[in-house]
């Protein structure tokens, strides 16, 4: 009896010791399993996150008006780009789904076309080509969104039976039956409501009555299946894997025939209800003005709650557009001087050197004003003027949005100028364009808008919107002007203020114009340029020698920039809604636009024409004038170095200026705007 106390001890031991290998084995598992599934899914917010760590998304998306314009020239070359950069699951179903009729072959290669790229290996292309099917159909045709769903559930099944097969095995039925044992719930639902039980019945077979209950998901588009055996885990117990199906449906339509199509959609049960995994991307234009908008937006809400919308303003996913933000609340140089005490206007500028090229027939429909600075241009000066959110979170960034527009006064129309443009001898005018009826259309092509926001931070300042097609150059920008430095050295008083420039496209840019001395033996001084190049992303050096400017120009790489598109396409795939716009936002920006809309129409007054390649309408000097700047809005002219010589030490300017061998230039003079960068970008 002495010596059984060690034995049993050693016993004891041992049992741990398996116990801990056992336990080992099933959190390594575990891992390999988790790593599997995270193969077939997208990085996601926190908050989308499922509760159950064996959730697996399967994504479908399905694109409406699959043969158009912008389905191929935006959407699949960005689903095409995210599959390459693995954000988009290879497993991912693609249909899409249009009027006119195709073959999966023929349409496969329509959008072959669209991504083709000589240097894109021509494996990639068919392993994304391969996961696309077309189904045609009517946009206001119930029978044709029943063939759609078919179409859909089948695919989901194929991709549920690709992943059991590749991960584990596809359970079969065991060759006795099994005890009696209560049945997990939703076994035999379909992540549509229409799979057949058989199917379920298979995954399920080999469940055993320990398997842990799961929760019905039908109407969220989930589905418990499932997977692996003990020896093939190497743990003692199954583990049951939830697939959740998450159904996009890209509108890439007129927004006339979102209401039908979203009706359709429920007619036929490919909504599956609020608390689903169903998500509607929606392109604007949202509505001509305010009352069309809220009826628009009413009519889609009946069947769609908000938080399944995405509507998409592609120029809330361009890099420069999302730093703003950042810029702002996480640099105290700038909050600090954020506000009309020291910033004098903002302007927010959209030139575009082409014209309508084609596009004239919904042009004429809508204008500059609708198309591009209702949304784009007044999306960027919320963000802009805005106070301070919450957290990044969508709603507290919307709910700051819209306090903003809604202290913007209405837009009056005489703080609004329009232009249209004429031929220039060797380009079309606006009226010529083949594909515009109305050759005696007010539709204007350029537009300037000086709105005022009535807010104790920003009260008095001008905020400048302009947008144009045909014009001399092609840029979107952001140009913050800042008050004069007050009690300045009468020496100093003629220097140019100070300018934040935002550069949102071409060439990705931050800059400061601040006032700096010339080198050399004189004294001047001039407007000199503090640049940060965006698109470049610094290398550490590694010599561990001081830094030359050598080491400097070349420790930078141009960093691959993703497309507006790609970005928010993710977004939605995500389930984050914070770069998309939201309906209270919709309705407050109409509200800003809608009586200048309005008077311009009845007013019957022709735009003032400008030629096709010229900075704009001649009146827009005169316009400017009246706001405070000499040269116009956002052109050339504004922008230019600003030189001059300084006296030294003498007290007058005068007496210095005369000791000097040779003139320096006056405002506008002296050195380009490209010195001091080594980019020399025009415009700057």
């Amino acid at each position: 009896m002495a010596d059984a106390g060690p034995g049993a001890a050693e016993e004891s031991e041992v049992a741990a010791l398996r116990r801990q290998v056992e336990e080992l084995r099933q959190q390594l598992a575990s891992a390999n399993l988790r790593a599997n599934l995270s193969a077939h899914s997208i990085a996601a917010p926190p908050s989308e996150l499922p509760n159950d760590p064996f959730s697996v998304p399967l994504h479908t998306i399905v694109v409406f008006g699959a043969d158009g314009n912008l389905s191929l020239k935006k959407t699949f070359p960005a689903l095409f780009a995210l599959m390459r950069q693995r954000h988009l699951p290879a497993s991912v179903n693609l249909i899409g789904y249009a009027r006119d009729k195709f073959s999966n072959r023929e349409f496969q290669d329509l959008v072959f076309r669209a991504i083709y790229n000589v240097t894109i290996p021509q494996a990639e292309r068919t392993q994304f080509l391969s996961r696309i099917s077309f189904q045609q159909g009517q946009f206001n045709d119930a029978t044709h969104f029943a063939a759609l769903r078919k179409m859909i559930e089948e695919r989901e099944i194929e991709q549920e039976t690709s992943w059991l097969q590749q991960n584990g095995h596809v359970p079969t039925p065991p060759p006795a039956p099994l005890p009696p044992s209560p049945s997990p719930p939703n076994l035999s639902a379909s992540s549509g409501g229409t799979q057949p039980r058989s199917r379920r019945a298979k995954a399920a077979a080999a469940a055993t009555a320990s398997m842990p209950p799961q929760s019905s998901a039908d109407q969220a588009g989930g589905h418990s299946s499932d997977v692996g055996d003990p020896a093939s885990l190497g743990i003692g117990q199954r583990v049951l894997v939830n697939f959740r199906h998450i159904r996009t449906f890209y509108l890439a339509v007129p927004p006339f025939l979102y209401p039908g199509i979203a009706e359709c959609c429920q007619a036929v049960g490919l909504c599956r209800g609020p608390d689903s995994f169903d998500r509607f991307i929606l392109e604007k234009p949202f509505g001509k003005d305010t009352a069309s908008c809220i009826e628009l937006c009413a009519k889609i809400n009946r069947v769609l709650a908000e938080g399944q919308v995405y509507r998409i303003d592609h120029y809330l996913g361009k890099e420069l557009v999302m730093n703003v933000l950042v810029l702002r609340f996480a640099n105290i140089a700038f909050n600090a001087i954020w506000d009309r005490n020291h910033i004098a206007s903002v302007q927010v500028v959209c030139k575009e050197k082409i014209g309508t090229e084609g596009r004239g027939g919904y042009f004429d429909e809508y204008g500059i004003i609708r198309d591009v600075m209702q949304n784009h241009l007044l999306q960027i000066l919320a963000l802009v003027a805005m106070e301070q959110p919450l957290s990044l979170s969508a709603d507290h960034i919307r709910q700051e949005k819209v306090k903003l527009l809604d202290t913007i006064l209405p837009l009056e129309v005489d703080d609004v100028l329009v232009g249209q443009y004429v031929s220039n001898g060797r380009q079309k005018g606006y009226i010529e364009d083949p594909t515009i009826t109305n050759k005696h259309t007010n539709t204007e092509t350029y537009a300037t808008a000086v709105l005022k926001i009535n807010n104790p931070r920003w009260s008095g300042v001008p905020f400048i919107l302009k947008a144009g097609k045909a014009l001399d150059e092609s840029k979107v920008e952001v140009r913050i002007r800042f008050q004069p430095v007050p009690g300045i050295i009468p020496a100093l008083a003629d220097c140019a203020e100070n300018e934040l420039v935002i550069r949102v496209q071409p060439h990705e840019r931050i800059f400061w114009k601040i006032t700096s001395k010339v080198p050399g033996l004189d004294f001047s001084v001039e407007t000199r340029r503090m640049d940060l190049l965006y698109s470049y992303l610094e290398r550490p050096l590694t010599s561990g020698l001081p830094a030359t400017p050598a080491d400097l120009l070349s420790s930078s790489t141009k960093a691959d920039m993703p497309g507006a598109y790609d970005r928010l396409i993710l977004e939605v795939l995500r389930g984050d809604q914070t770069n998309f716009v939201h309906a209270d936002e919709l309705v407050s920006s109409w509200r800003i636009f809608s009586p200048a809309l309005h008077a311009l129409a009845t007013s019957n007054q022709k735009p003032h024409p400008y030629t096709y390649g010229s900075p704009g309408p001649l009146a827009e000097t005169q316009f400017a004038l009246r706001y405070g700047f000499p040269d116009g809005f956002g052109n050339e002219m504004d922008q230019n170095s600003h030189r001059q010589p300084i006296a030294w030490g003498t007290g007058t300017e005068k007496s210095f200026g005369s000791a000097l061998s040779g003139p320096t230039g006056g405002v506008g003079g002296g050195s380009s705007s490209s010195r001091g960068d080594p980019g020399g970008t025009p415009g700057a």
